[in-house]
């Protein structure tokens, strides 16, 4: 009886590491850049590039973690265990904002976060993220706070709000993450212009 109630015991430990073992993998997404073909802005004067830092990008806690998050409603939070950011949400952030800025303003000086500065650095770009989330085949939202410090003068050029909207197309989380590039690639562009706009103006002077 003793060795019946073991190989029972056995088994049922085999066909729950079975079922464990079957269950769904876990997908990862990483966000994309812009396409390397987007023109540069056409307001470009300066006659060498811009060389930016781009500080430690804030985020909430509730964002900057493995899991990717949904809002399905205003006060509420899904965080989904098998659809997760290959990397930290942050660097991922980060370095696609980065390579963004780079194709707009026809640049290599673009420097990241504990990086050597090979050049003299222009400009420095702190970002607070308050918002990168959104409803699955509804849309994203980015919110996020940015500075432009003028490292000439040491002083903050630009503080603007930005907050963006893109439809995301389809149910699934591959077209949410692909709306989230898209929003990140937006905020590139006010940036970039921004910067162009401002240098131009400097320029003049």
């Amino acid at each position: 009886m003793k060795k019946l109630t073991l190989r029972c015991l056995g088994l049922g430990i085999l066909v729950l590491v079975g079922g464990c073992a079957g269950g769904p993998s876990p997908k990862f997404y990483t966000l994309s850049p812009m396409s390397g073909q987007v023109n540069r802005l056409e307001i470009l004067t300066e006659t060498r590039p811009f060389s930016i830092a781009i500080a430690p990008i804030k985020f909430p806690d509730f964002l900057d973690r493995p899991q990717i998050v949904t809002r399905p409603s205003p006060n509420t939070l899904k965080l989904s265990e098998f659809h997760r950011w290959g990397g930290s949400l942050s660097s991922n952030f980060t370095r696609v904002l980065g390579e963004n800025l780079s194709t707009l303003l026809s640049t290599d000086r673009i420097f990241y976060p504990r990086q050597a500065k090979a050049f003299p650095i222009d400009y420095r770009l702190s970002l607070n993220v308050k918002a990168f989330e959104g409803e699955i085949g509804k849309e994203v939202v980015l919110d996020v706070d940015w500075v432009v410090i003028d490292q000439r003068g040491k002083e903050a050029t630009m503080m603007q709000n930005t907050v963006i909207r893109e439809p995301v197309q389809q149910l699934d989380y591959e077209s949410f993450v692909a709306a989230q590039s898209r929003a990140l690639a937006a905020l590139s562009h006010r940036i970039a212009s921004a910067l162009e706009q401002y240098s131009t103006r400097q320029n003049k002077k």
